[in-house]
Order: C-alpha cells, then sequence, then structure tokens
C-alpha cells in the first residue's frame, strides 16, 4: 500500500536520492523537502483511508507534467478513485474531470453545474475568471476517465 502511494504521488525519483531512502529523517533535525511537500501530504490523505478528502489547491505546487501525472494515477485512477474528492484548486484546464463544480466568489457560491452546462463549459463564463476559488468534488463512484480526455 505505501509503495503504491509513493507511486501515484510520483515520489519514487525522490525518496531514491535520499540518502536512505524512505527511511531518511525528514524535518528539524533531518532533510528538508521543500518542493515535494505538497506531494508527500497528498500520499499522507491516501494512506489515511478516509472516505471523504478535502485537498486545498494541491496541485499548484507541482509543474504541469507532475500534475497531470498525479491527476490521472492518484485522483482518477489510483488510491482516491473511489474515495469522495473535494479539490479547492485555480487549475482550471481540470475543470471537465469533476463531476460538479462549484465558483466562489466572496466567500459565496456563484456558479454552480458540470463543465458541459453551456458551450465552452463553465470556464468561459465571467464568474469563473473572477472566483476566489473553485470546489471540485469528484463523486465517490468506481467509473474511471480515459485517458483520451486529459
Amino acid at each position: 500500500r505505501f509503495r503504491s502511494m509513493v507511486k501515484a504521488c510520483a515520489l519514487e525519483g525522490d525518496l531514491e536520492m535520499l540518502p536512505y531512502g524512505e527511511k531518511t529523517e525528514i524535518g528539524e533535525k533531518g532533510i528538508n523537502l521543500i518542493g515535494q511537500k505538497a506531494r508527500v501530504s497528498l500520499a499522507r490523505a491516501a494512506y489515511s483511508g478516509s472516505d471523504i478528502i478535502l485537498m486545498d489547491d494541491s496541485l499548484s505546487a507541482v509543474d504541469a507534467h507532475t500534475g497531470k501525472q498525479i491527476l490521472i494515477s492518484f485522483f482518477l485512477d489510483g488510491p482516491l478513485a473511489r474515495k469522495t474528492r473535494i479539490l479547492i484548486t485555480h487549475a482550471l484546464h481540470i475543470l471537465g474531470k469533476p463531476d460538479i463544480i462549484y465558483v466562489m466568489k466572496d466567500g459565496a457560491i456563484v456558479e454552480k453545474g458540470t463543465y458541459e452546462v453551456r458551450p465552452g463549459g463553465l470556464s468561459d463564463h465571467s464568474s469563473i475568471r473572477d472566483a476566489d476559488h473553485i470546489a471540485c468534488p469528484f463523486r465517490n463512484c468506481c467509473e474511471t476517465i480515459p485517458l483520451s480526455l486529459i
């Protein structure tokens, strides 16, 4: 289970570079993981076994390639595929994946719907361009999204 979390969060290469791999002490007296913090947090969330996972802009700390890998191997087909996942994000490129999208402005929901609500999707609407936050819940199900949609 641990190995599958490491792979899904694209941490394999990072662990290989540490002097003692997964046994390396991290933190105050150990090595600092600056660029890997978000991915380690995702792995911990998945490893927890919780049925509902709330992620606050988890993909913003990774590059586009790693973000796509995590989206596929972690959220859609990996350890969280059968969990309820709520993702708060500014990553407009993933809006076609969630089951429902909530657009928030000044602490209030200004729009709710699916990406297919209108031609061009929600991203063509001014409320999403001016939004403070976008919450994207993925339902708790067994369906996966084909790679051709990504």
